[in-house]
Order: structure tokens, then C-alpha cells, then sequence
């Protein structure tokens, strides 16, 4: 699949080109993901699911980056892995579809969430002053918190064009979001839920927003369902007035990193 030529087993300054190191680093990632995803666990953004989101998009990456393999082909690879593991974990060849399915559409979420956020780190870079050789620490937070964009993107970003990253900045904005995140919330006590026998519910479609052309953001309606209700910590069959609800799917981002929780209306479909 790759165009660069085969693996040439090269490590540290004989890797002049980092080739080797990125076929290294999707044959590690690919295995671990399709193992982590044929035992159940689903990508997402908390916990062992985001670890393996992290993990799958590392290696698209560096497949399509460095290896010059097409969009949307590390699928293609699944059947390889599995064919190599099954001696070993047998269970493997009786989920070899649905792993690869959920490469797939892995896939295609991150590049649908990479294009947009090349588009506004091309419209940042055009803003820059002249002569400027410094892509600043905010724009590169703004890619990270608000776009999903990895710092080590964002630098490849910057180095095509001639830029270097302001890291110190960018490390110190996101110190500061973590601390924001820890201080005392504007709620008077802190609630917890018992989410117990719940599915795990998706924010995905908080990433296919759209660029305005006034620089403003359209985020998707989403079609949902209420999976649980809660009267302050407590789970209820229904609401009579105010609470709290759990949905099934949901595009608002949670109040984190110190930005404004999102609000919207939820109309019930009758």
C-alpha cells in the first residue's frame, strides 16, 4: 500500500527521513487497536476508547503523511493483522469485518476533522504579519482545544511552511486550561450521576461543524434519544420541571479547558 518503498529496519539518525520509525509506528498501533477493538472496546472520548481513538489516528497520520498510503486504506491492513495474530488469539478471525468497518469510519471522521482544521490553520497563517516565522501558541491552542488538532499536526503544519511553533505558549495556555478546569465550578455543589447500565453516549457530531463565511461556526442537528433523567442526583422516570437528562447522541461541547459549556434547545418529536 505504501509508495515509499519497503521497510528498511533503520532506527535513530539512519532513519534520515523517519520513514521506518512510521511503519513502525502504525504496525505497533494497528495491532493494538485491532486487538483492543475485537475485545469490545469502542472508540470515544473518555477512558480506553480515547486512548484507542489517539492511537488510530496517530497511525492514519502517519500512513497517508509518511508512507504515502491512500485515504481510507488502513482497513486494508486489518485482514493482515488478524491473519498474523489468530495463531495466537484465535477469536480474532470471527471479527475481522466489524474491526475493519470500524477502522473505516474511524477514518473518515479524522480526516473529515483534519481537513477543517488545515482550513483554519491556512486562514491563521495567512493572518500572520509579514516576515513572521513564529506560528503563535494561542492559534495552535485554538487547533487543539477547539478543533481537535494535535500539536505534533499543527507543527508538521507550520515546518512545510517555514514556521516554528510558539510550544512554550502553547504549553502554558494549556496548564492554565487544566487549572481552569479545576477550580471551584459556578454550580453551588457538585453533582454526581450513577450512570450504571448506560451505553456510552456519542459527541462526535460535535466535530461536523462548518465554517460561516462570517468566521462563525454551524454545528448539525442531531436526531436523539433521552436515555435516562436524573432529579439532582437522583434517577427518575420523568421529569416535571427542571433536571438533568442523559442523551443518547449530543454536538454541544461540555463546559472544559475553561470555554463556555454550549446551549441549545431540545424539541421533542412527537
Amino acid at each position: 500500500l505504501s509508495k515509499k518503498g519497503a521497510y528498511g529496519g533503520r532506527v535513530g539518525s539512519a532513519d534520515t527521513n523517519e520513514r521506518d520509525a512510521s511503519y513502525r509506528i502504525v504496525a505497533d498501533h494497528l495491532r493494538g487497536t485491532v486487538v483492543a477493538l475485537a475485545d469490545g472496546v469502542v472508540p470515544s472520548a473518555l477512558d480506553s476508547g480515547f486512548i484507542i481513538r489517539k492511537m488510530l489516528r496517530r497511525l492514519f497520520w502517519h500512513a497517508v503523511n509518511r508512507l504515502e498510503i491512500d485515504r481510507f486504506a488502513c482497513s486494508e491492513l486489518v485482514p493482515v493483522v488478524i491473519d498474523t495474530l489468530t495463531p495466537a488469539y484465535p477469536e480474532l478471525a470471527h471479527c475481522g469485518e466489524n474491526v475493519a468497518k470500524c477502522v473505516m469510519e474511524e477514518e473518515d471522521r479524522y480526516w473529515n476533522i483534519l481537513d477543517k482544521g488545515n482550513t483554519i490553520f491556512e486562514q491563521m497563517r495567512l493572518n500572520m504579519p509579514a516576515n513572521e516565522s513564529v506560528f503563535s501558541g494561542e492559534n495552535a491552542w485554538i487547533l487543539h482545544d477547539t478543533h481537535g488538532i494535535p500539536i505534533e499536526i499543527t507543527e508538521d503544519l507550520s515546518k512545510k511552511h517555514g514556521l516554528v511553533v510558539d510550544n512554550k505558549r502553547f504549553l502554558a495556555l494549556k496548564e492554565e486550561a487544566k487549572m481552569l478546569s479545576k477550580s471551584k465550578s459556578n454550580f453551588s455543589t457538585h453533582i454526581s450521576f450513577d450512570t450504571t447500565g448506560l451505553e456510552k453516549c456519542s459527541d462526535d457530531a460535535k466535530y461536523e461543524y462548518s465554517l460561516k463565511a462570517d468566521g462563525s461556526y454551524s454545528f448539525p442537528q442531531v436526531t436523539t434519544k433521552i436515555v435516562a433523567a436524573f432529579d439532582k442526583d437522583q434517577r427518575v422516570p420523568s421529569l416535571s420541571s427542571s433536571g438533568s437528562i442523559v442523551l443518547e447522541s449530543c454536538q454541544f461541547y461540555a463546559e472544559e479547558g475553561g470555554q463556555k459549556s454550549d446551549r441549545g434547545v431540545l424539541e421533542v418529536n412527537e
